[in-house]
């Protein structure tokens, strides 16, 4: 576990880049199974993954680069897993995780105890 503060947004200033990697690797692996990719998934995240991955990508990631709601509303359907992993991925870029208990309030800032995935 690790004391980790949170910004004034609310999410973590630290990024556990041990998890980021291993869903990077996940997403990627499903865009890499594509038999077809009309929306070009594969072209728009896989810079972002390979970033993930080699530990080069600025973090946090101040957005997530596909308007997922918008897409939804115009038809479009994702591949089996797809919105679990890049909404997870893109969770943790962004260091919105939310499954630590309790939020500690202190002088010089909110706190939370987070559990970091070791190297791999």
């Amino acid at each position: 576990m690790q004391f980790v503060r949170l910004n004034a947004r609310g999410s973590l200033t630290e990024i556990d880049k041990n998890r980021l990697r291993r869903e990077a690797r996940a997403l990627a692996s499903i865009l890499a199974d594509l038999e077809s990719d009309p929306n070009d998934l594969a072209g728009t995240l896989m810079p972002l993954l390979t970033e993930a991955i080699a530990s080069t990508l600025s973090l946090p990631v101040e957005r997530a680069p596909l308007p997922i709601t918008h897409m939804e509303d115009a038809g479009v359907i994702f591949p089996q897993g797809f919105l679990d992993a890049y909404c997870g991925f893109f969770l943790t870029a962004q260091g919105y995780r939310y499954d630590y208990d309790r939020i500690e309030h202190r002088d010089d800032g909110d706190w939370v105890w987070v559990e970091m995935e070791d190297d791999q």
